[in-house]
């Protein structure tokens, strides 16, 4: 990508890091606290693997209804999980999020971790 930035419908600017594409500066600012994450002392706190943009299907009865894209998929040495998603506090309040939030819940038993 070259440096010409182009902004989304949200007026965020794409930015790109290790050859990685994220929707806005703050989701690269994140990506970038994740991966300084994996020098931390204590295993709860150190990364050990970050997934870019892991989907997650929903399927009822052999039908898809959607895809959910995350931010984020983190493994910390301690062996937790965490699935992150980056949104502006008008974003994350938006009924079409907030209902994303509730499939993720209901399918996969995720909580996604909302970071603004």
């Amino acid at each position: 990508m070259n440096n010409e930035r182009i902004k989304n419908k949200y007026g965020n600017i794409r930015t790109e890091i290790d050859g990685k594409v994220f929707s806005s500066k703050r989701e690269a600012e994140v990506y970038r606290e994740l991966q300084s994450c994996r020098r931390a002392r204590r295993n709860d706190q150190r990364v050990v693997e970050i997934q870019v943009h892991p989907k997650y299907p929903f399927i009822i009865n052999e039908n898809n209804i959607g895809i959910y894209t995350a931010d984020f998929w983190v493994k910390y040495a301690d062996g937790h999980e965490e699935v992150i998603d980056v949104k502006s506090p008008v974003t994350a309040k938006l009924k079409d999020f907030r209902r994303t939030m509730k499939l993720m819940r209901a399918f996969y038993g995720i909580e996604v971790q909302v970071r603004q």
